[in-house]
């Protein structure tokens, strides 16, 4: 009669294995479950590869040599989050970092924010050679023709994040009308009005964050209009010296009824109480509103008026759910009143739960 030896783990199928280690807070007890069970080690090192984010520049070097000299890591990897803006990275380091871009084949979300210090060729470069098909992309890389050319190739994108600066020519651009087909959401903190336009026009873009400079009045927000599916969430930051609220409330009523979310942020207006009651009747006219935010520069209101402007808010649009005005504070609704998230009859609430 033979006997086995007992077995390491237990007999748990693969799913749960894996849905343990994701539970690991920190990759340490990744790499040390590694060592200790070869039967687990598989499962581990997928979990420790799927998505790389917060790792210092230092680890960063060794963690992309690793994958270099790799034949089985690189291809587990998901997520990659590469965040130099304390750092100022050499041509070995930029080379470096394209050698494991394009080893990264089954690479789906990708956020590389630079050294804000040095804007030069190699920092598009990277993505040179690379193979991988993006979902999502952010990246404070400046928008220029190389980006463009890159982008023409991602027919999966679906988020796109920019930061940099536009540098794109102004004829010729080598964004095709047939790239990003399944481009959904689209931000640009820099861009003005032709730049969104270019990304917007002909693809389904449901959510639009933009920036509104005085120089440029409400042509960036009229540059949305050109997605062919209809708006549901917009983010606005203004650089406006004068209130925009009302007017940006009127168009949006106007040319987006679908908008689900409307968040706006007046860096240099400021706003009181009359002027927020006075916008309660357009909010009629966004019948599947449920989100709404307005944060600005000057803090005119106390606590009681901005109740009072929720509660007006509320039956001008009875769909709104969660408002933020502009002290920050959000407002949301429990038992037919409107109640302030640091309201003492919210915090009894939650702390009897």
């Amino acid at each position: 009669m033979t006997t086995q030896s007992p077995a390491l783990y237990p007999a748990f199928p693969v799913e749960l294995l894996d849905e343990i280690c994701q539970q690991c807070d920190q990759r340490r007890a990744l790499l040390d479950l590694q060592l200790a069970n070869s039967h687990l080690r598989p499962i581990a090192q997928r979990v420790l590869y799927r998505s790389i984010t917060d790792i210092s520049p230092s680890s960063m070097v060794s963690l992309f040599r690793s994958l270099c000299s790799s034949q089985i890591t690189p291809r587990l990897v998901r997520e990659l989050a590469i965040d130099w803006q304390m750092t100022c990275p050499t041509g070995n380091l930029y080379r470096l970092v394209n050698r494991t871009l394009r080893r990264l084949t089954f690479l789906k979300v990708l956020s590389i924010e630079p050294f804000r210090g040095r804007c030069d060729y190699r920092l598009v470069r990277m993505l040179d050679g690379c193979t991988f098909r993006l979902e999502r992309l952010a990246t404070s890389i400046p928008c220029d023709d190389n980006l463009a050319e890159f982008l023409n190739k991602q027919p999966l994108l679906r988020e796109l994040d920019l930061h940099g600066h536009c540098l794109l020519s102004d004829s010729g651009s080598p964004l095709s009308p047939l790239a990003l087909p399944q481009l959904a959401s689209f931000r640009a903190v820099h861009a003005g009005p032709d730049l969104i336009e270019r990304f917007v026009r002909g693809r389904p873009v449901r959510n639009v964050s933009l920036s509104l400079y005085p120089s440029q009045g409400l042509t960036s927000f009229y540059a949305i209009m050109q997605s062919t599916s209809p708006l549901v969430r917009l983010t606005i930051m203004s650089f406006e010296l004068e209130p925009r609220f009302e007017l940006l409330l009127r168009e949006t009523a106007r040319y987006m009824p679908s908008l689900q979310a409307l968040h706006i942020v007046e860096l240099q207006a400021s706003y009181n109480t009359d002027m927020l009651l006075a916008a309660a009747p357009l909010l009629e006219y966004l019948p599947e509103l449920r989100y709404i935010t307005l944060i600005s520069a000057g803090q005119e209101m106390d606590e009681a008026a901005e109740r009072s402007v929720a509660i007006q808010w509320s039956k001008a649009n009875p769909s709104i759910r969660t408002i933020i005005l502009p002290r920050g504070k959000g407002w949301f609704q429990r038992d037919g009143a409107w109640l302030c998230w640091n309201d003492s009859s919210v915090v009894i609430s939650s702390s009897r739960r």
